[in-house]
């Protein structure tokens, strides 16, 4: 894991964050998710500079994931380790939209 996963481990795991259950490296559909809760069907990535000039690739993982009904957040790594509160809320207003259409 990055250190930035490392960072959102650390806040997610254990139901910490809105009392849900992520995991973390978790394969679906023949990919690997940073953090998956399959409660909601959301995955979390969290992208470093690996990601670069794979904008293609990540955009069409996406498209398959929502094919199959799983929202991908994505959040940079440097949003995780310069703005950790903001990358949380972005993931607890997930949640509840995700939530909310059950």
């Amino acid at each position: 894991m990055t250190s930035a996963e490392v960072v959102m481990w650390g806040k997610v795991r254990g139901r910490r964050l809105a009392g849900m259950r992520f995991r973390r490296q978790h394969p679906v559909l023949g990919y690997v998710l940073d953090f998956y809760c399959h409660e909601i069907r959301l995955a979390v990535d969290v992208d470093g500079d690996a990601h670069r000039g794979r904008e293609q690739y990540d955009a069409m993982r996406t498209r398959i994931l929502l094919d199959h009904a799983i929202k991908v957040l994505r959040l940079r790594n440097d949003e995780v380790i310069h703005n950790l509160p903001d990358s949380i809320r972005r993931i607890e207003f997930t949640i509840h939209e995700l939530r909310r259409r059950l």
